[in-house]
């Protein structure tokens, strides 16, 4: 394997554009909107593409020799705070992705549980079912126990069962805004009540819908109270890579004020190289996601966020109304923000996500319920009427038994 990779003499660029070129012809393609994934249009990725050759060999901690990146990741998470309406003592960081936001905000609850409210036994963190993985992964590295509660019937979380779950190990409760399987808020309102009421930190996951949300709120679009503006909310993470159209990957972690922010930092001076201070996981960060971030948001401005939002509410309502139109289909979960999932009746729905994909068409799959999930971006204001007619045309096959799957 070595011998294939390296080979004797090298491979000149020529080659190894078009070895690149051909090893990318089964991957998906973006730009055809085929793929129901976050992905900016071509002058926008330009944009971020540009920005972050400027600085592709920078180190984001080292930013004592890079000033820049230090302006652009405040001037980040300063923004992040007032989308999310945060106050001045709001503190954040940029991380690499939405996991580890995640991941550190799970360790600064437990670091501050330790030294506020320490409990017997091992520590628990309580979550939905629909909570993303990253916070049983974050668990399980940092010996913690995570809780998961069955869903209320419309697939939020069941306050009154999270209520009940709550011990005296629980330090802490996980909403998400939205969920990515069903793509509806948690009750994060009760949630937050809840909260104050036991004392336990509470983390809002905005990774979805952190930088969409308060453009559809601001478009007269339905969606509820689950940032800052809520007196319980602790922390909050929102991922750049996806509703701000950044390339990837980049998230932000915020913290209501510097004191529960402290918890997230590591400080060590136990060897000869002197004091080693982190506040994430990594230490080299590649800088040029930040670069890029600053420069996609820089170019959009809130009239282009707005512009974007615009496109999503369009595609995520001719989706729906399509669905609607087809008997052997039907919602599965309410289509109040991004995502639309979708079941059939008669036949199997993954069958159907097969049938799709041989005609170029990739939605995701959701297990419980078995449903198709499709995650709404700009883009596919104009890929939709082909997609509705590829659905329509496979449904229909797969009710007459005449469809291909491979």
């Amino acid at each position: 394997m070595t011998e294939e990779l390296l080979g004797e003499n090298g491979m000149d660029w020529a080659s190894l554009e078009a070895e690149l070129d051909g090893a990318r012809a089964n991957d998906i393609d973006h730009d055809k909107g085929l793929a129901f994934v976050v992905h900016a249009d071509d002058a926008l990725t330009e944009v971020g593409k540009k920005a972050y050759l400027k600085y592709f060999s920078s180190n984001g901690v080292a930013q004592g020799a890079y000033p820049s990146l230090a302006r652009f990741e405040d001037e980040l998470v300063r923004a992040t705070t007032d989308l999310m309406r945060g106050g001045e003592g709001v503190v954040g960081t940029v991380m690499p992705a939405g996991t580890e936001s995640c991941f550190m905000a799970v360790k600064a609850a437990r670091d501050w549980a330790a030294a506020n409210r320490p409990v017997t036994g091992t520590p628990e963190i309580l979550v939905a079912r629909s909570a993303y993985p990253s916070f049983a992964k974050a668990a399980r590295y940092l010996g913690l126990n995570e809780v998961r509660v069955a869903l209320a019937d419309d697939l939020r979380a069941d306050v009154a069962a999270m209520a009940q779950a709550v011990t005296d190990s629980t330090i802490m409760i996980v909403a998400s805004a939205p969920t990515w399987c069903h793509g509806v808020f948690d009750p994060v309102i009760e949630l937050d009540a809840l909260a104050r009421e036991r004392n336990l930190w509470l983390h809002v996951d905005a990774c979805v819908g952190g930088f969409l949300a308060p453009f559809f709120k601001k478009l007269g679009q339905s969606v509820p109270d689950f940032d800052f503006s809520l007196p319980g909310v602790t922390s909050l993470s929102a991922d750049m890579h996806k509703y701000g159209y950044t390339p990837k990957t980049s998230s932000v972690i915020l913290y209501r004020n510097a004191e529960y922010a402290a918890y997230q930092s590591l400080d060590f001076d136990d060897w000869p190289g002197g004091t080693y201070g982190l506040n994430a996981f990594t230490a080299s960060r590649p800088g040029a996601p930040v670069a890029a971030a600053w420069a996609v948001m820089k170019h959009l401005g809130t009239k282009g966020y707005l512009a974007e939002a615009k496109r999503i509410i369009a595609a995520r309502d001719a989706l729906v109304a399509g669905i609607e139109t087809m008997p052997a289909l039907h919602l599965t979960a309410p289509p109040e923000f991004c995502v639309v999932t979708f079941a059939a009746t008669g036949f199997d729905v993954f069958a159907l996500a097969d049938a799709l994909a041989v005609k170029g068409w990739l939605a995701g799959r959701i297990r419980d319920p078995r449903s198709l999930h499709v995650m709404v971006v700009p883009r596919h204001d104009r890929a939709m009427p082909g997609f509705l007619a590829a659905l329509g045309e496979t449904v229909a096959e797969l009710a007459s038994g005449q469809t291909r799957t491979a």
